[in-house]
């Protein structure tokens, strides 16, 4: 056991470890929910969320 105050990693640290994973899983979810999936990548430098 580390000797280390707890941090937080985030509600997204697994997506963030594999991303091309996380993107097929989740196509794959909406398929199975019926939705016709088609993925644009967006431009990084303009894709920030506000």
């Amino acid at each position: 056991m580390r000797q280390e105050p707890y941090q937080d990693l985030g509600g997204d640290y697994f997506d963030k470890q594999k991303p091309e994973a996380t993107k097929k899983r989740l196509v794959k979810r909406l398929q199975k929910l019926g939705y016709e999936v088609s993925l644009t990548e967006l431009d990084t430098a303009s894709s920030t969320i506000a």
